[in-house]
């Protein structure tokens, strides 16, 4: 199998979505996102999650949160440490990977203050921070 890149519009067209993970994985991607504008201070970051076409629940295969400061673009650390640590696995099971739709940006303050705390509570106790 090759490594190409598919759209995430594929998602949907593979089944992806229908995995019973799947409303888990996008709460985990809000947190995750969430996390990082309160931890680095900035107003938006782009995470991006990939899975191998045949992982399902909690198996994933990288992920890179991107922030933009002025004019220029950042790839941030620790993305891979808080899925980790919220409980995911990051197997390279080779094939074809899949982009998982981002973040939508639109979050009271309330959810924002839930995630980062349940992100940064976990990754205390794995001690991957």
């Amino acid at each position: 199998m090759s490594d190409r890149l598919l759209s995430p519009c594929a998602w949907e067209a593979q089944g992806l979505d229908k995995d019973p993970y799947s409303a888990q994985l996008k709460q985990d991607i809000c947190d995750v996102t969430a996390w990082f504008c309160v931890k680095y201070h900035v107003p938006s970051v782009r995470l991006w999650l990939y899975r191998h076409l045949r992982q399902r629940g909690r198996e994933i295969a990288g992920v890179y949160a991107l922030a933009s400061h002025g004019a220029a673009l950042h790839i941030l650390p620790g993305a891979e440490a808080a899925f980790l640590a919220i409980g995911y696995e990051l197997p390279n099971t080779g094939g074809e990977i899949l982009a998982h739709p981002l973040c939508a940006p639109e979050h009271s303050r309330h959810e924002v203050l839930r995630a980062y705390a349940r992100v940064e509570t976990a990754l205390r106790r794995s001690c991957l921070a």
